[in-house]
């Protein structure tokens, strides 16, 4: 099956999941609970089951279907957005707060995306009801109920409104990631192929830029590294959460020595990336240079 007939049946479960998802938040009972603050009223929309138990076929599917859309993404994109993982990843779908099953299957205080705290100020024909989070009002509504049966009935209904529409932006992200990559406009063969010349340029730049710009040397180094271990493995891109190195010294491609090298590039752009407190050696980074460069001989 190609690309375009597995994602025309992914699209399709997809749809058909959305019915049986879409009416969970409204389908769970739920309590509206006062707080008060000094002067300041607060209503708490609460389910009455902090978490929801699944029709275990229904969970089943979602399951499966969450993991075919990774497995979808996998196989043929090679720039998929990494925001998107954690709405289908296997190992947080249960714990991350942006994840689908999450946002289904706990209370509505539980994710960051949903407010289940509402200022309440009432007026004498009208009620100013906001979203409320670290001692701020979010959004203000005006409405014209002063009932204070009716006031927690409006914000009960207000918080499944938000579950439900959080549910459906996530829903309709994956379908559009989905969509994304049965047209293919991101799994076309990169522009630049991974030649013992192109190497050889792109060496020369990376010593030129040494003494200005040390930081743009070894980003550009991290990258090399990382297309010539692909070239090495005879892969076309890097699955997620793989580790060329070891895949490379495993296959016995790389020596212990280049190992040793590999993950010291790595380490070091890493930290350059992500640590505010990195400072860069321009020796260090001059050294790592000189030592990869004698590894152009082994590009296949």
């Amino acid at each position: 099956m190609d690309i375009k007939s597995e994602g025309k049946k992914l699209l399709s479960t997809h749809a058909e999941l959305y019915n049986n998802l879409s009416n969970i938040p409204s389908e769970r009972e739920i309590e509206f609970h006062n707080e008060f603050e000094g002067e300041r009223w607060f209503g708490k929309p609460r389910y009455k089951q902090p978490k929801f138990q699944w029709d275990e076929q229904l969970f089943i599917e979602l399951r499966d279907h969450l993991q075919e859309i990774w497995n979808f993404f996998e196989r043929y994109n090679y720039w998929l957005d990494e925001t998107v993982l954690p709405l289908i990843e296997s190992g947080s779908r249960r714990t991350s707060k942006k994840s689908i099953i999450f946002l289904l299957e706990n209370d509505v205080w539980n994710t960051t995306e949903v407010y289940g705290k509402y200022l309440i100020e009432k007026g004498v024909e009208k009620t100013i009801i906001s979203y409320y989070r670290f001692a701020t009002k979010i959004k203000e509504t005006s409405i014209d109920i002063v009932e204070d049966k009716h006031i927690g009935e409006w914000i009960c209904n207000d918080a499944i409104t938000q579950i439900k529409k959080q549910f459906k932006s996530l829903w309709s992200r994956l379908e559009t990631e989905i969509n994304v990559c049965i047209k293919e406009e991101y799994t076309k063969k990169p522009r630049v192929y991974l030649t013992n010349e192109y190497l050889k340029e792109q060496y020369k730049i990376i010593k030129y830029n040494l003494k200005d710009w040390p930081e743009a040397s070894l980003l550009c180094l991290g990258r090399i590294c990382e297309l010539w271990l692909l070239s090495l493995l005879k892969k076309k891109h890097k699955n997620y959460h793989e580790s060329l190195i070891n895949h490379a010294k495993k296959e016995g491609l790389i020596d212990k020595n280049q190992v040793i090298l590999l993950f010291k590039v790595k380490s070091n752009y890493d930290y350059l990336k992500h640590k505010l407190y990195y400072q860069i050696d321009a020796g260090l980074v001059n050294e790592l240079i000189n030592q990869f460069s004698k590894f152009f001989v082994r590009l296949p």
